[in-house]
């Protein structure tokens, strides 16, 4: 990705989306935004003027406890592990075609898995809930 944030479209927007950022009608800056009930998201329709995601990143796969294997050639390859069943998890984030790949190193315990494009932070916290991460 060679931009930095993506603007949202309001139907991606729920309770809970992190790492929205909003400029207001009277205000010039960018303010982070959090979506804390139905209020806020009628208060963004009526009030935003612009807002911005950034998109999907290195410090953001981070913070949800994956490590950056430098063992592997690729940048973007990285591990987290689950000491209670023995189990590590995978993920391959390419950012040039903005894609990200999930995947368990043992399927017999966990077949879940995942190839697509995931643009945010709140979106791979989704998706890793989904697939039971």
């Amino acid at each position: 990705m060679k931009e930095k944030y993506y603007t949202p479209d309001i139907s991606e927007l729920y309770i809970g989306f992190e790492g929205l950022q909003v400029k207001f009608n009277l205000n010039r800056g960018w303010s982070d935004y959090f979506i804390e009930s139905v209020d806020d998201l009628k208060c963004y329709e009526v009030n935003v003027i612009e807002s911005r995601v950034p998109y999907l990143n290195q410090e953001d796969i981070e913070s949800l406890g994956f490590d950056l294997d430098s063992t592997v050639k690729q940048e973007s390859f990285y591990i987290k592990g689950n000491i209670m069943n023995d189990n590590e998890y995978q993920l391959i984030y390419r950012d040039k075609e903005g894609t990200t790949e999930i995947y368990s190193t043992n399927n017999n315990n966990n077949p879940n898995s995942f190839y697509g494009i995931i643009k945010n932070k709140s979106e791979l916290k989704k998706i890793l809930k989904q697939i039971g991460l």
